[in-house]
């Protein structure tokens, strides 16, 4: 799995899939994390990405396109089990936006976590 921030029209595989709205575009966001704390850390405890255009207005991933496109790249998240100290797991998100104002380039993406945490987007 590549570790970037890209887009698709659609996210999914064979049997699961979802299409993105008319105007609309996914924002596919590949991350790593690792907990660096001494002590296992929850899957509720762990970073938040999120996306914020230069208006300041922040959007929340779509939870269906993100579990499709988990599916289609098979990342190594944790989703109930905690995360032990010293390891490193792979997750994504993917958020649905105009296409129009995605083209503006003026999109950041915002990692909201800890100090127990190392957090890198490529």
């Amino acid at each position: 799995m590549s570790k970037d921030v890209h887009t698709n029209k659609n996210v999914g595989g064979q049997y699961f899939s979802k299409q993105a709205s008319d105007g609309g575009i996914f924002v596919c966001v590949d991350f790593e994390y690792k907990n660096i704390s001494e002590e296992p850390v929850s899957s509720f405890s762990c970073p938040d990405i999120k996306l914020k255009n230069s208006d300041g207005i922040t959007f929340n991933s779509d939870i269906d396109a993100s579990s499709y496109y988990a599916a289609e790249t098979d990342p190594n998240r944790k989703i109930l089990s905690n995360l032990n100290p010293g390891i490193s797991v792979t997750n994504s998100k993917v958020f649905e936006i105009s296409e129009t104002d995605y083209e503006s380039g003026n999109f950041a993406v915002i990692v909201n976590a800890d100090k127990k945490f190392t957090v890198k987007i490529k």
